[in-house]
C-alpha cells in the first residue's frame, strides 16, 4: 500500500506556491537528504530544517533518524515557497501516523 498526498491550490500569477509531498520515506541521509515519492529534498541550509514526531513535537536531527525506518516511516515534507522561490530545502520533515 502506498500512502501519499498531493495539495493544490490557486495562485496568483507570479507566486509560486508551498510544496507538500506525503508518502513512505524512500532515505534519509543524515545532514544531507530526504526522500519521498522519489522526490529528494535537502535538509541543510542557511535556515536548519524543523523535525517533528507524530504528535507535532520537535525532534532534533539524530531523534528523527532513530525514529523514522526508509520504507515504512510514513512523513510530510513541505518547501516553503520563500518571495516567489522554492529553493529545494525542506522547511519541515514531520512523521504522520
Amino acid at each position: 500500500t502506498v500512502a501519499s498526498e498531493f495539495e493544490r491550490k490557486t495562485l496568483d500569477p507570479g507566486e509560486v506556491g508551498d510544496v507538500i509531498v506525503q508518502g513512505i520515506m524512500e532515505s534519509f541521509n543524515s545532514g544531507a537528504d530526504v526522500t519521498v515519492l522519489g522526490v529528494k529534498f535537502l535538509i541543510s541550509g542557511a535556515e536548519p530544517t524543523e523535525f517533528e514526531d507524530q504528535n507535532d513535537d520537535p525532534l532534533t536531527q539524530a531523534e528523527f533518524n532513530t525514529a523514522a525506518q526508509d520504507g515504512v516511516t510514513l512523513i510530510k515534507v513541505k518547501d516553503k515557497d520563500v518571495g516567489g522561490v522554492l529553493n529545494g530545502i525542506a522547511d519541515e520533515v514531520e512523521i504522520e501516523n
